[in-house]
């Protein structure tokens, strides 16, 4: 996996050029972080999603943003303001995307061991669902 990481992940991937450039350093490290977190827990088909990278990106963003915004009321209330703060609805916004392109995967997934097809994943979504458990569980990511 790690030779992996270091061929699909170079600098010019994540800035663009090789030139010497001015860059926004936050905007940098989190693409860089979204893309490479991604890669481990995810694969590369989805750490080259945009959709995936961008929504992991805001959610990052919005999420805190929607934390602070809730820390400004008081915990009893927490639980029925969130439903009205719009910080807290894009976040759950975020959540149902990013739902949405890993079931996708999922599904890709799984109609290809439907057909026979043996492929090998080096992520953690090979690694959980591959590994037997006592339950026999099927992975789905579900809306709450």
């Amino acid at each position: 996996m790690i030779q992996g990481l270091s061929r699909r992940l170079g600098a010019a991937d994540t800035v663009g050029t090789a030139a010497w450039h001015t860059v926004a350093l936050r905007d940098m490290a989190l693409r860089l972080v979204s893309r490479v977190s991604s890669r481990v827990f995810l694969g590369e088909e989805v750490c080259r999603n945009p959709d995936w990278l961008r929504v992991t990106r805001e959610y990052t963003v919005d999420g805190y943003r929607a934390a602070e915004e809730l820390r400004l009321w008081p915990a009893p209330l927490r639980y029925l303001v969130h439903r009205f703060l719009p910080s807290c609805s894009l976040a759950r916004s975020h959540v149902r995307e990013a739902r949405r392109i890993i079931n996708g995967v999922l599904e890709k997934r799984r109609a290809q061991e439907r057909l026979g097809e043996k492929v090998q994943y080096e992520d953690a979504i090979e690694w959980y669902v591959s590994k037997p458990t006592y339950l026999n569980l099927y992975v789905t990511i579900q809306d709450r």
